[in-house]
C-alpha cells in the first residue's frame, strides 16, 4: 500500500477516534440509594431526572437505579461486597458509615479537583481520618442537620415568651413548664430506638466540648466517663426528670409517631431535621410559615461555640471500588451535586444542598432563610456520633434510654458506654498445632457432657452384619449430608470466627480470647441472659395453658370445634404481624389503656412496651397469646393416643378437677409433657427474635434484651461479625447445657 492511502486511512481513524461516542460501548450504569422507591415526588422524582438528564448527555449509557430497602441496606450492600458485584454509585450515610465501608470504595483523589471541593461542605465525616483534606470517599449530597422547631401558637396560649436565637437552659425548662400547666408537652419526643438522645447529645455537644476535645472523644482518647461528656447526659436527664416530655415517649417511636404530637399541637418543641427529611418546610405547610420557629439547642454552658448546630448523617455518593466504569460513575455524582441541581433540589425537594454555590434568595420560607443563613455564617460543627463506630452509637442510644428510664444513672451510663470504645486487638494466629489441641479439647469435653447426661442406655439390637444395615445407612446418608452442610460447618465457621476481629465482609484478623473476655464483662450479654432464663422460668405457665385448652377441646365441651380453631389461630400468624397488631393495641394510646380509662381503671393503664418493670412481661404474654396454639395441636395428639377407658375409670372413681388433672392427665401424658418441655427451653433461647425485633427491640434500655436478638444486632446492625460469633457461640453452649440437663433428668425419672 502506498504512503498516501496509509495516510487518509490513518486521518479517518483518528477522526472516528476523536467523535464523541463513536467508539464508545453501550453499558449499564447502576445505582443504588433507598429514594427511588417513589418517583413521583420528593427525592426519588428529583433523582429520575437526574437519570434523564445523564442518559441524555451519555448515550451509550443507561442508568439503572436501584431503590433497596432502607432498614436492611447496609445488609445488603455488604453482601454485594463481599462478591464484589452490584451498584457502580452507592448511596451512604455520612460519617461511620462511610469509613467503616471505605475497602469497597474507589478513592476519588483522582476526580476530584479543589474547585470542586470548595463549593460543597461536609467532606470531613466522607474522607480519611475525617478530615476534610484526607482522601475523598464519598460525595456529600445533602445537608443534615439538627435543629430545635417550636410551635409559636403553643407557646403564645402558655404565656411564654417567643425563643430569639439562643434560649437560655433556665428559660427553657420555665417554657415547658408552662405548657405543662395548660396540658401539653414541652417536648415531642420518641425515644423507643433511642435516636432522639443520640440527637440530643450531637445537639448540646458544643456547648461542653470544643471541636478538639470532640475529635478526642471520637478516637478513644478522651474517655466517656470525663465530667464535660457526662454534663450532656445529666442534662438529658434533667429534661426527663422535669417532666418535659409527652407521656408514653419511652414506648413511641420517632418515625413518625413524635412527629405527629407536634403536628397536633400537644407539644412545645420538636428536636427536628433540615435535609431530605425537612422539618422546617412539613411544619410551615401545616402550621403555617409564621406559627413555626427555629433555635439551636437551649443554652447550658455559654461559649464560642453554644449556638452552633450540627451538620452530618445526610446522604453521600461514593464509586464501588469494583465498578468498571468508575470515571462514567464520577460523572453521574457530579451531576447530582451540580450547582443546576444544587438548585433543583432546593425547590424540589426542599432541603438544603451540600453544594453551597445556590443562590439563597430563591429561599422564601422565612425559617429556611434562617438556616439557610446560619450555614453561610459558619454557624454548624460536625456531628458528634457521626465519627464513632457503630458500637459506640448503640451504647449511646441504649444507656440512653436506661438513663431516661431509671435502669442506670449518669455515672454507670457513661461507665457502660467507655466499654464499648475498646475494641478487640489483634494478635498472633494459633498455629496449626494448637487449632488440632483445641479441637480436640472441645469434642473430648461434647463427649464427656452426652455420656454424663445420657442416663441409662438401653440395649438395642444391632444392625451390624444384617443386609437391611447397608439400605438403612444409604437412606440416612442424604440427611447427613444436609446436616453436615448446613448445620455442622456453619457452626463450626462461627466458632472459628468467635476468635476474630470480622465485619462480615473483609479478611477477618486473629484476636485470641478477646471477645470472650469481653464478653465476660459484657453487660449486655447478662442483660440477655437473665431475661432469657426469666422467659424459661414462665414455660410451665405456657404448657398448663396449652394443656387446659386441649382438655377441654378432648372433652368436646360446647364450642369444642369453633374452639379447636379458634386457639391454633393465632400460631398460623408469623410473629412480625402478631407484633404489630400488640404494638398498636399496647401504645399509650392504644385501645387497652382506652378501654380501661373508659372502665374507671386509669390507675391499670401502663406504659406496656415504654415501662422498664412492664415490657418483659408484656412481651412474654404476646409470645404465650402468639405460641400457645402449637402446644394445644401437641397436647391434643397426646391426648388421642391414651384410651378413652383410661378417663372413664379415673371419672368413676371420682377424679374430678385438678385430681384429675394431676393425677390422671398429667401421668398419661408424661412422655408429650417432656418432649414439649425441652422444644420450649430451646425455643424460648433461640427463636423469640422475631417478636423482639417488631415490638421492643431489646428496649427500653435492655429490658427485652434476648441473646438471639443481640447475636442479630452485633452482626448486622453493629458490624461485629466476629463478636457476634462469639455470643452465638456462648448461646450455643447454654441451649446445649440445658437439653442434656433436661434430658438427663428424665432419663433419671425412668431409672
Amino acid at each position: 500500500m502506498s504512503a498516501r492511502p496509509l495516510c487518509c486511512l490513518s486521518a479517518l481513524a483518528l477522526l472516528a477516534a476523536a467523535r464523541p461516542g463513536v467508539a464508545a460501548e453501550p453499558f449499564t450504569l447502576t445505582v443504588w440509594d433507598w429514594h427511588a422507591a417513589d418517583p413521583s415526588k420528593g427525592v426519588g422524582l428529583w433523582l429520575a431526572r437526574i437519570d434523564q438528564e445523564f442518559q441524555r448527555r451519555h448515550p451509550h449509557v443507561t442508568v439503572n437505579h436501584v431503590a433497596q430497602s432502607h432498614n436492611e441496606y447496609y445488609q445488603i450492600f455488604k453482601a454485594a461486597a463481599s462478591s464484589r458485584s452490584g451498584p457502580d454509585v452507592v448511596m451512604l450515610h455520612q460519617g461511620s458509615r462511610v469509613l467503616d465501608a471505605r475497602q469497597s470504595l474507589r478513592p476519588l483523589t483522582e476526580f476530584v479537583s479543589p474547585a470542586f471541593r470548595d463549593k460543597i461542605v461536609g467532606w470531613d465525616l466522607t474522607s480519611e481520618g475525617y478530615d476534610p483534606r484526607g482522601t475523598p470517599y464519598a460525595v456529600p449530597v445533602a445537608v443534615q442537620g439538627l435543629l430545635w422547631y417550636y410551635n409559636k401558637r403553643v407557646l403564645r396560649e402558655a404565656g411564654v415568651a417567643l425563643p430569639g436565637t439562643a434560649m437560655p437552659w433556665g428559660e427553657f425548662l420555665d417554657a415547658c413548664d408552662a405548657v405543662r400547666r395548660i396540658g401539653k408537652a414541652g417536648i415531642a419526643v420518641g425515644e423507643r430506638e433511642g435516636h432522639w438522645a443520640e440527637w440530643f447529645v450531637n445537639s448540646a455537644c458544643f456547648q461542653a466540648l470544643t471541636q478538639d476535645e470532640q475529635q478526642r472523644l471520637a478516637s478513644g482518647e478522651l474517655p466517656w466517663t470525663d465530667p464535660k461528656v457526662a454534663l450532656i447526659f445529666q442534662k438529658l436527664k434533667e429534661l426527663k426528670d422535669r417532666g418535659c416530655f409527652q407521656t408514653g415517649f419511652m414506648s413511641t417511636a420517632l418515625w413518625p409517631d413524635a412527629r405527629y404530637v407536634f403536628l397536633r399541637g400537644d407539644a412545645a418543641f420538636f428536636l427536628g431535621l433540615i435535609s431530605d427529611v425537612a422539618h422546617w418546610k412539613e411544619f410551615a405547610e401545616h402550621f403555617g410559615p409564621d406559627n413555626v420557629g427555629v433555635m439551636p439547642c437551649p443554652v447550658f454552658q455559654p461559649g464560642p461555640d453554644a449556638d452552633r448546630f450540627p451538620i452530618g448523617g445526610a446522604f453521600a455518593y461514593a464509586v464501588t471500588e469494583w465498578s468498571k466504569h468508575p470515571r462514567e460513575a464520577f460523572d453521574y455524582i457530579a451531576l447530582v451535586v451540580s450547582d443546576e441541581n444544587a438548585r433543583s433540589f432546593l425547590s424540589e425537594v426542599g432541603s438544603f444542598p451540600a453544594n453551597q454555590s445556590y443562590d439563597r434568595s430563591l429561599i422564601t420560607d422565612p425559617t429556611a432563610r434562617q438556616i439557610a443563613d446560619w450555614i453561610a455564617a459558619g454557624r454548624i460543627g460536625t456531628q458528634m456520633t457521626g465519627k464513632m463506630t457503630m458500637r459506640v452509637n448503640d451504647a449511646i442510644m441504649r444507656q440512653s434510654q436506661c438513663l431516661l428510664s431509671g435502669q442506670a444513672d449518669v455515672s454507670r451510663a457513661m461507665a457502660a458506654i467507655q466499654v464499648r470504645q475498646t475494641p478487640p486487638k489483634p494478635t498472633r494466629s494459633p498455629s496449626p498445632l494448637a487449632l488440632g489441641v483445641i479441637f480436640a479439647i472441645v469434642i473430648a469435653v461434647l463427649v464427656i457432657l452426652c455420656r454424663a447426661f445420657a442416663g441409662r442406655r438401653k440395649r438395642v439390637e444391632s444392625f451390624r452384619g444384617r443386609p437391611a444395615a447397608l439400605a438403612a445407612y444409604l437412606f440416612l446418608l442424604p440427611a447427613c449430608l444436609l446436616l453436615i452442610v448446613f448445620r455442622l460447618l456453619p457452626a463450626a465457621s462461627a466458632v472459628w470466627h468467635s476468635f476474630t476481629a470480622w465485619d462480615g465482609v473483609g479478611a477477618p484478623s486473629y484476636v485470641g480470647l478477646s471477645n470472650y473476655a469481653t464478653l465476660l464483662r459484657d453487660d449486655v450479654f447478662w442483660r440477655g441472659t437473665a431475661n432469657n432464663i426469666a422467659v424459661m422460668l414462665t414455660i410451665p405457665l405456657w404448657m398448663l395453658v396449652s394443656l387446659l385448652l386441649a382438655l377441654l377441646i378432648h372433652q368436646e365441651v360446647f364450642g369444642w370445634r369453633f374452639f379447636r380453631a379458634a386457639f391454633f389461630a393465632p400460631a398460623v400468624l408469623s410473629p412480625v404481624i402478631v407484633g404489630t397488631l400488640f404494638c398498636a393495641f399496647l401504645g399509650p394510646d392504644g385501645p387497652v389503656n382506652r378501654t380501661l380509662g373508659a372502665l374507671g381503671l386509669n390507675a391499670l393503664a401502663l406504659d406496656w412496651l415504654g415501662d422498664p418493670h412492664a415490657a418483659l412481661p408484656t412481651l412474654v404474654m404476646v409470645i404465650l397469646w402468639g405460641v400457645f396454639g402449637h402446644g394445644v395441636i401437641v397436647f391434643l395428639a397426646g391426648l388421642a393416643a391414651v384410651p378413652r377407658e383410661t378417663f372413664e375409670a379415673a371419672r368413676l372413681d371420682g377424679a374430678t378437677g385438678w385430681r384429675f388433672l394431676w393425677h390422671v392427665v398429667i401421668p398419661s401424658l408424661r412422655h408429650v409433657i417432656e418432649f414439649w418441655g425441652v422444644n420450649l427451653v430451646v425455643w424460648s433461647f433461640t427463636s423469640l427474635f422475631a417478636f423482639v425485633y417488631v415490638m421492643s427491640q431489646g428496649g427500653p434500655g435492655y429490658a427485652t434484651m434476648l441473646v438471639s436478638y443481640q447475636v442479630y444486632q452485633e452482626a448486622f446492625e453493629l458490624e461485629s461479625m466476629g463478636y457476634a460469633c462469639a455470643v452465638g457461640t456462648a448461646l450455643l453452649l447454654m441451649v446445649f447445657g440445658l437439653a442434656l440437663l433436661q434430658i438427663r433428668l428424665m432419663a433419671g425419672d425412668e431409672d
